[in-house]
């Protein structure tokens, strides 16, 4: 079997994306997900928030996000 790894700047699992992914690459490859924010604590995740004014921030998604 082949292993497809998929990197999220937010946080895993995302079952969103996770379904169509396997949708597509079949029954024959095993989909591993890694996020950028997992194991952060909410803290940690809040301090990493864009300043004021800042153009260049990233919007990602949390597990406890509604």
């Amino acid at each position: 079997m082949r292993t497809v790894g998929a990197i999220t700047i937010g946080q895993t699992p995302r079952s969103d994306i996770a379904g169509e992914l396997q949708t597509l690459l079949g029954a024959g490859v095993r989909v591993v997900q890694a996020g950028a924010l997992d194991g952060l604590a909410r803290a940690e995740i809040d301090a990493l928030a864009p300043a004021p004014g800042d153009d260049d921030a990233l919007i990602a998604r949390r597990r406890d996000w509604r």
